[in-house]
C-alpha cells in the first residue's frame, strides 16, 4: 500500500487530493482511492473544507430547565444551599424528577442519563440515593431549620390549612423473608402538613413519632412547628370521637373531619339534612348535590355537610367495576399458596381489594365469590363526601376547595418514591423515610408553585398539567458535533412558557 498526492485541475481552479493505492488479490490488480484534501491557492496554499456540523444527540430540556429556574425565582435553591450546601442541588434534582414524572426514583438514573440539566448532581447508582436519603433522615435539625426559614419567607396569611396524612407501607412491597422476621419494615406513618388554601403552597409538615394521635398532638403541632395558626384542621376520621371533638373546641382549634359513625350522632341525620336542608350548588362549572345541618355534640356546636355528584358517581362506578373486573382476570392467571397470597396479591394492585370477596385456594387456583352487599355499599358511597366542622361559617365552595386539595396532596404523598421492595437487605424504610418525604415536600413546593403560576395566566383552560409537561419535556438540547449546544426549535405554547416563567434560552 502506497500513498501520494495528485493536483487536479477543474476549471480555473486546483484541487490536490491524497490516493491511496492497494492490491486488490481477487482481481489481481492495483486499486486506488482518492480522499479530498483541498484547494491550492495562487500562493502555494492548500484551503482544507470546513468540517460539517451535525447533531450528536438531544436530551430532554424544557420542563428540568423551567423547575430548576423556578426554584432560584422563590427563593428555594439560595435556601436550600445555606442549609444543605453539598446537596442542594441533588435534593432539587430528585425533587424536579418526581414532580414531573411522578415515577418511582429507580428510575432516575435513567432520567438523567436522557435530560440536559444545569444543576451538578454526583449520584451514580442506587446506593448513592439511598445514602442521600439516610443522610437527609439523619439531618433532623438542619431539615427543622429549613422549614422555620422557609415560612419566615413567604407571606404570612390567615388563610392556612392544614391537613392530616397517613401513609401506609405495604408488606406486599417486600419479599416474605424480610416481613416474617423483620417486624421493623411494617409500620404506618402519620404526618402533619401546612399549606396556603389559596396557593396550595407548602409551609411547613412534621412526622409523628406516633400512628395514634389526638387533639394534644395538634395543639403541639401548632406551638412548635408553625408560625400562625391555620385556619382549618383537615383531619383524619379517627378524631371522631368524644374526648378529640371537644378538646379540639376547647383549644379553639377550627377542625374539619369526615363523619364517622364512632361518634353517635343523632340517628337519621343524613335523612334530614337531605330532606330539609338540600340544593344544587354549582362549584366551577360542576353541579353539586349538597345539604348542610346544624347539630349539638356534647355542647359543641357542629355543622354537618353532604354533598356529590351524580354523573361523577355513575361515572366513578363503572370505572370501579371495571378495575374489579381486570383484576379477577389478572388473579385467574396466578397460582397462590394460600388466601392471605391471594389477599396480599389484591391488596397490592387495589387497596382494600380483598374485603370485596369471599376467597378461597383449590389447587393453587383462587376462587373468588363477590360480596354484594359490601360492593353495594362502595358503589353507593362513591364520591359521596359527608363531612362535621366546629367552623359553622364554612360555606359550600370552601368545603369543596379544601377537600379537593386534601384529595391531591395525600394522592402527592401516597406516591412512594422508591419501590421499598428494592432496598438493599440491609435498609430498612425507617432508615430512609423522613428523608425521602423531605423530598417530597421540596417536590411539592415546586408543583404547586408550578400550577398556581399557570391558574394565575389561565393555561389550564386550555391544557392539562400533563398536556404542559409533556410538550416541555419536546423542547430539547442538541448537542452538535462541534461541542455546543443548540435549543430545539420553541411551539407557540413553549414561547408563552419561557415568558410567564421569565426563561431565558441557555445551552
Amino acid at each position: 500500500m502506497s500513498n501520494f498526492f495528485v493536483k487536479q485541475k477543474i476549471g480555473k481552479n486546483i484541487y490536490i487530493y491524497e490516493v491511496t493505492s492497494h492490491w486488490d488479490a481477487k482481481n489481481k490488480t492495483t486499486k486506488q482511492k482518492r480522499k479530498y484534501i483541498g484547494k491550492l491557492t495562487d500562493s502555494g496554499e492548500i484551503v482544507t473544507p470546513k468540517k460539517s456540523v451535525y447533531p450528536v444527540s438531544a436530551s430532554y430540556f424544557g420542563a428540568t430547565y423551567l423547575f430548576e429556574e423556578l426554584s432560584k425565582k422563590i427563593g428555594l435553591y439560595d435556601l436550600l444551599n445555606k442549609i444543605f450546601p453539598d446537596k442542594a442541588e441533588i435534593i432539587l434534582s430528585l425533587a424536579i424528577f418526581f414532580a414531573i414524572e411522578r415515577k418511582d426514583i429507580n428510575d432516575y438514573l435513567d432520567y438523567t442519563k436522557h435530560t440536559h440539566t444545569t444543576f451538578k448532581c454526583n449520584l451514580i447508582n442506587f446506593n448513592d440515593i439511598i445514602s442521600l436519603f439516610k443522610d437527609l433522615t439523619d439531618a433532623q435539625t438542619q431539615r427543622s431549620n429549613f422549614l422555620k426559614l422557609w415560612q419566615e419567607k413567604q407571606i404570612q396569611s390567615d388563610k392556612s390549612l392544614y391537613i392530616d396524612i397517613k401513609r401506609y407501607l405495604d408488606k406486599s412491597t417486600y419479599k416474605k423473608q424480610f416481613y416474617k422476621t423483620d417486624k421493623d419494615l411494617l409500620f404506618t406513618y402519620r404526618m402533619g402538613l401546612v399549606l396556603n388554601k389559596d396557593t396550595s403552597l407548602p409551609l411547613s409538615y412534621c412526622i409523628y413519632p406516633n400512628r395514634l394521635i389526638d387533639a394534644n398532638d395538634i395543639k403541639k403541632f401548632t406551638s412548635e412547628y408553625v408560625t400562625n395558626q391555620p385556619k382549618i384542621f383537615f383531619l383524619d376520621s379517627d378524631f371522631s370521637n368524644i374526648s378529640d371533638i371537644v378538646l379540639l373546641n376547647y383549644f379553639n382549634i377550627k377542625f374539619m373531619l369526615p363523619y364517622s359513625e364512632n361518634v353517635n350522632l343523632e340517628s337519621g341525620l343524613l335523612k334530614r339534612a337531605l330532606k330539609y336542608n338540600s340544593k344544587i350548588s354549582d362549584h366551577n362549572g360542576i353541579n353539586y348535590f349538597f345539604a348542610d345541618k346544624i347539630l349539638y355534640f356534647y355542647n359543641t356546636k357542629l355543622k354537618f355537610y353532604l354533598f356529590f355528584n351524580e354523573k361523577e358517581k355513575l361515572s366513578e362506578a363503572d370505572n370501579f367495576i371495571r378495575i374489579l373486573s381486570e383484576l379477577e382476570s389478572l388473579i385467574k392467571l396466578k397460582t397462590f399458596n394460600d388466601t392471605n397470597d391471594v389477599k396480599m396479591f389484591m391488596n397490592a394492585k387495589l387497596k382494600n381489594s380483598s374485603k370485596y370477596y369471599e376467597i378461597s385456594v383449590v389447587n393453587k387456583k383462587a376462587i373468588l365469590k363477590k360480596k354484594k352487599w359490601v360492593i353495594s355499599h362502595k358503589l353507593n358511597n362513591i364520591t359521596k363526601v359527608s363531612l362535621i366542622s366546629n367552623n359553622t361559617d364554612l360555606g359550600e365552595d370552601e368545603i369543596l376547595l379544601i377537600h379537593k386539595i386534601k384529595h391531591n396532596v395525600e394522592g402527592f404523598f401516597n406516591l412512594t418514591i422508591m419501590d421499598t421492595g428494592k432496598y438493599s437487605l440491609f435498609v430498612k424504610p425507617r432508615q430512609i423515610f423522613e428523608g425521602e418525604l423531605f423530598i417530597q415536600f421540596i417536590s411539592l413546593i415546586l408543583f404547586s408553585t408550578f400550577e398556581t403560576t399557570l391558574k394565575t395566566h389561565e393555561l389550564l383552560k386550555e391544557y392539562t398539567i400533563e398536556q404542559i409537561l409533556n410538550e416541555l419535556k419536546n423542547l430539547k438540547m442538541i448537542s452538535l458535533s462541534n461541542n455546543k449546544n443548540i435549543l430545539s426549535e420553541k411551539n407557540k405554547l413553549h414561547k408563552d412558557l419561557f415568558k410567564i416563567f421569565d426563561l431565558k434560552d441557555s445551552e
